[in-house]
């Protein structure tokens, strides 16, 4: 019995821990031009199975990003512009094909956060 429950246990704290960092990007390093260019850019979370989905490249993201995005467009309103510089900048001087793996998925959370911010 109490085997069953510490098996259950486990897998619940695994499972737990596999969502949360598959659910959520990382934050982009200090030196990355968009975190220069828009210093609170929220982080995209990547959909965990539940909810609405918002469809990317490469990944899909919680549709809920939609509404986090609008609201840093209006508190940050500064950063918009900036932001879609180095943005449109970054993808286009961007080759994925290049990118180690560990950064791809940064590159292609970015492209994705723009298409989202572009449809909003």
């Amino acid at each position: 019995m109490v085997t069953k429950k510490l098996m259950l246990l486990v897998s619940v704290i695994l499972f737990c821990f596999t969502t949360a960092s598959w659910a959520q990007t990382a934050p982009l390093p200090t030196d990355n031009p968009i975190k220069v260019a828009a210093p609170h850019l929220p982080l995209m979370v990547r959909h965990s199975g539940t909810g609405k989905v918002f469809y990317g490249d490469a990944y899909n993201y919680k549709a809920e990003n939609a509404t986090v995005m609008k609201q840093w467009m209006t508190d940050y309103s500064a950063e918009v512009s900036t932001y879609k510089a180095a943005i449109d900048k970054y993808l286009k001087e961007t080759d994925v094909t290049l990118l180690a793996d560990d950064k791809k998925g940064v590159y292609y959370d970015l492209k994705n956060q723009w298409a989202m911010i572009s449809q909003l």
